[in-house]
């Protein structure tokens, strides 16, 4: 294995495993791509590890495509992506990027699912299901996903929303700073899905309390179970 890079690591926006998860496509914004031949465009590379049941992740720029000195290189972000082989199937828990986040592809110890249930007045049919530290934790202490099959998930969150990334997906993220709760939105070839939580709940899950933070815990979702059976949170 190679040495860590030094230096700057790129956030990254979205990891995706392959079937067989021996590769993982890693998105991120960064500089042009250098394939365009332009000046600026800067050249990325990914180094990973796995430290037990973590994956270490972290992209960082290998080269720049030097502008001459007239030249001043724009400050606008270009969506970048690198795939990288494994030396083996990954099956652990958790990827840390090493621009410094955390993310989770089960649900972290502590935070088992507590209940599920059918949610009436859905015309083609929702599935809810309740993540939290115990069976008796207030709704603060909960994550709350809902699935929808072959329509909208029917939930609204309030207005003026965030634009926000789920595993490639646009999504909408609603807050509401007087009771912090977090509402995301989102679908799925027509099957809408929604996320309920609190930053309360958001930083037990070492999500930092950032709402931005609540779409990167879902970015593993990227498909769909059967529709017969509710979504799997785990890959």
């Amino acid at each position: 294995m190679p040495p860590r890079p030094t230096g700057q690591f790129t956030s990254i926006e979205s990891l995706t495993f392959s079937d067989d998860r021996r590769q993982i496509s890693l998105r991120f914004i960064g500089g042009k791509d250098p394939a365009t031949g332009e000046v600026c465009s800067v050249e990325y590379g990914a180094w990973t590890n796995v430290a037990g049941d973590v994956l270490e992740v972290g992209v960082f720029a290998v080269s720049m495509h030097t502008p001459e000195p007239q030249v001043e290189c724009d400050l606008i972000g270009y969506g970048r992506s690198v795939d990288v082989e494994l030396p083996e199937p990954f099956t652990g828990r958790e990827w840390h990027d090493l621009a410094g986040y955390r993310h989770f592809l089960t649900a972290p110890d502590g935070w088992p699912l507590i209940g599920e249930r059918d949610v009436e007045e859905s015309p083609t049919g929702r599935w809810e299901r309740t993540y939290a530290t115990s069976p008796d934790a207030p709704p603060k202490q909960s994550i709350v996903l809902y699935q929808a099959f072959d329509g909208p998930v029917n939930v609204t969150g309030g207005s003026d929303p965030l634009t926000v990334d789920v595993g490639g997906r646009r999504a909408e993220l609603y807050t509401w700073p007087l009771s912090g709760e977090l509402v995301l939105l989102w679908s799925f070839e027509g099957h809408g899905l929604a996320l309920f939580a609190y930053e309360a709940a958001s930083r037990s899950m070492s999500c930092y309390g950032w709402p931005s933070r609540l779409a990167r815990l879902t970015s593993h979702i990227d498909r769909l179970d059967d529709p017969s059976e509710p979504i799997s949170t785990s890959r």
